[in-house]
C-alpha cells in the first residue's frame, strides 16, 4: 500500500456519470499523486490512475487521517462514492443537485422498499413518504425526483460540500458548509452550424405533445426547426446551429449536455431561473419566464442571426473551464492535499 498517496478519489466509473467526471478524474490524477476508490476487481480499469479496492480502503484505517475528495452524482454509479464520503468524510462534490436516485437505486431497486420509504419521510416528511408509495404503483413522473435532494445526513458530515452552480447552493439544508465551482467543459471543437436553423431543446426526459406545442411554434415563427434533445443522444446537435434551455424552468434543464453544446460553439437560449442561465452572456441568453410563442420566436430568431459571435463566446466559456482549470480549483479547497 505504501508509499501512500496523496489524496483519496472516490467517484462514479461507470455508465452516463462515469463519462462524465471521467475528464476531471484524468486531470486530478495529472495534478496530484491520487488513488482512486472503486467499487470492485471489475471498475480499476476505469480509474485514470492508481485504483484501490473499496474493502481494501475500508480495511486500512491508517487511511483514515489522508485527504478525502468524494465526487457524486445522482447515478447507481456512485453508491461506493456516497458510502465512502459517510464512512471518512472529506470535501464532496454534488455533481447533480439532489441525490434521490442514487439513493433509490441503493435501497428500492435493490428490493429495500421499506428503507427507501424510511428514508424519503426522514428527509421529506410524510408528504414524501406517500409519494413514495405512489411511485411503487407507477404513479410518478422522473422531475418529481430532482426537488428531493436527500442530502441531509450527506451535509451534516462534510467539512465541505461543492456544488456544480450557484442554482444548486438551495438545494442544501440549512447551515451546509459549501461553496459554488462550476464543472469542466469538454475539449471545445468548432463546429460551424449547417445553416439550417436548427435549435437544439436540451430535454432530461420527454414532454409531452402539449409542452411542446409553445416552443414549436415559436420555433415555426422562428423560421426554425425544434430538435427535441435528450441525454446521451447527440443527433440533434449534428444539426443545430443553437441550443435552447427552455424544457421547464428553474432547475429542469441537464447541464452536462448544454456544456457540450457550449464547447461545440452553438450558443444557447435559456429562462432567467435556469441554471443554464449563470453563464455569462453572450453565450447564453437569457429570457424572462413565461414567454409566449412570439415573444420566444423573437429571442429565437435574435440568436440564430447573431449565432457565429455567440458561438465564438461560448467556444471561449468552455476553453476557460477547461478540466485541468477545474481539477486545480477543486483540489485548492482540499486541506492537506499535495498538488504538483
Amino acid at each position: 500500500m505504501k508509499p501512500w498517496p496523496a489524496l483519496l478519489v472516490s467517484a462514479p466509473m461507470r455508465g452516463p456519470a462515469g463519462r462524465r467526471v471521467r475528464p476531471l478524474l484524468a486531470a486530478i490524477a495529472a495534478l496530484c499523486p491520487a488513488r482512486f476508490i472503486v467499487a470492485g476487481p471489475s471498475e480499476a480499469d476505469l480509474a485514470p490512475g492508481p485504483a484501490l479496492g473499496f474493502a481494501e480502503w475500508l480495511d486500512e484505517p491508517a487511511l483514515d487521517h489522508l485527504p478525502h475528495l468524494h465526487i457524486l452524482a445522482d447515478d447507481g454509479a456512485a453508491a461506493h462514492a456516497l458510502r465512502a464520503a459517510l464512512l471518512r468524510p472529506g470535501v464532496t462534490v454534488l455533481d447533480d443537485p439532489g441525490l434521490a436516485r442514487l439513493h433509490r437505486a441503493m435501497t428500492l431497486d435493490t428490493g429495500q422498499v421499506e428503507p427507501w420509504l424510511r428514508l424519503l419521510a426522514r428527509q421529506h416528511g410524510p408528504a414524501a413518504r406517500r409519494l413514495g408509495r405512489a411511485a411503487l404503483a407507477g404513479l410518478e413522473t422522473p422531475a418529481q425526483w430532482f426537488r428531493m435532494p436527500m442530502l441531509d445526513e450527506l451535509a451534516e458530515v462534510a467539512p465541505l460540500l461543492v456544488t456544480r452552480g450557484r442554482h444548486a447552493l438551495g438545494f442544501l439544508p440549512p447551515g451546509s458548509r459549501a461553496v459554488a465551482l462550476p464543472a469542466p467543459f469538454p475539449t471545445p471543437t468548432p463546429s460551424p452550424g449547417p445553416g439550417r436553423r436548427g435549435l437544439a431543446l436540451a430535454l432530461a426526459h420527454p414532454l409531452s405533445a402539449r409542452a411542446l406545442a409553445p416552443l414549436a411554434e415559436a420555433a415555426a415563427l422562428a423560421d426554425a426547426t425544434l430538435l427535441p434533445w435528450l441525454p446521451g443522444d447527440d443527433r440533434a446537435l449534428e444539426a443545430a446551429d443553437a441550443a435552447l434551455a427552455l424544457a421547464l424552468p428553474f432547475g429542469a434543464t441537464p447541464l452536462d449536455p448544454l456544456r457540450r453544446a457550449l464547447a461545440r460553439g452553438l450558443p444557447v437560449l435559456a429562462w432567467e431561473g435556469d441554471p443554464a442561465a449563470e453563464i455569462p452572456p453572450p453565450a447564453v441568453t437569457p429570457i424572462a419566464w413565461p414567454a409566449g410563442p412570439p415573444a420566444l420566436a423573437q429571442a429565437m430568431r435574435a440568436l440564430l442571426d447573431g449565432a457565429a459571435p455567440r458561438g465564438a463566446a461560448a467556444l471561449q466559456q468552455a476553453a476557460a473551464h477547461a478540466p485541468r482549470d477545474a481539477a486545480a480549483a477543486l483540489l485548492a479547497l482540499v486541506p492537506g492535499c499535495r498538488v504538483g
